[in-house]
């Protein structure tokens, strides 16, 4: 995955890139918990954007497991962070750089 547009803190690419590396082993249940925790503490909405597109890059967004709030997603939301995700790059190597 090449430079996101928005920012996440240093904690948080920590956290995602751990997720990422470990969830290629541990499986989707490990990346969904994991993603859907740091979406629930962020603390700006583009960091949520982000998270959230993440999440739907990698496919855990269905996962049971992923559980981010009721009024999370409204349509414009939903499109917009839908675009996102799909113009992300991701590499077949787990790790990304931010």
């Amino acid at each position: 995955m090449s430079n996101l547009p928005t920012k996440l803190n240093k904690s948080q690419q920590r956290d995602i890139s751990k997720i990422l590396v470990n969830g290629a082993s541990l499986g989707d249940d490990y990346m969904a918990r994991g993603l859907s925790a740091l979406y629930r503490s962020a603390m700006k909405t583009s960091q949520q954007n982000t998270i959230l597109a993440i999440a739907l890059a990698y496919g855990v967004v269905s996962n049971p497991e992923f559980i981010i709030g009721r009024d999370a997603l409204t349509a414009a939301r939903k499109a917009e962070i839908i675009d996102f995700a799909t113009s992300l790059r991701l590499d077949s190597n787990p790790q990304f750089s931010l």
